[in-house]
């Protein structure tokens, strides 16, 4: 069911509109489903496309499509079936900017 509400936010939303790709930077303790919606100021303005967990960089990422007027550093709502968490737009690629964690 979750992949119908994502058909129908993206017949409305991307299709209609140009779109951006981003790296997220998600609040979360573990990687998300991959269809939560993505708001600001409650309004719905992307949607997440791709997660996974970073276990190198210990959080989970994911790539989402918004809004192409959101700048890198906006804090987005994340909610999904089971999920109320936040999510900062990154620079991508991500990597260990520190170099604290040059070896497992």
């Amino acid at each position: 069911m979750r992949w119908w509400y994502l058909t129908i936010w993206l017949r409305r939303t991307c299709l209609a509109l140009p779109v951006k790709n981003v790296c997220i930077d998600i609040n979360h303790s573990d990687m998300v489903d991959g269809v939560e919606s993505l708001m600001l100021d409650g309004e719905v303005v992307g949607v997440v496309n791709s997660p996974c967990y970073s276990h190198w960089m210990e959080k989970p990422l994911a790539l989402a499509h918004i809004r192409p007027d959101i700048p890198l550093g906006t804090q987005l709502n994340v909610s999904g079936e089971g999920i109320a968490a936040t999510a900062k737009v990154i620079e991508s690629p991500v990597y260990d900017t520190q170099k604290a964690r040059t070896h497992a």
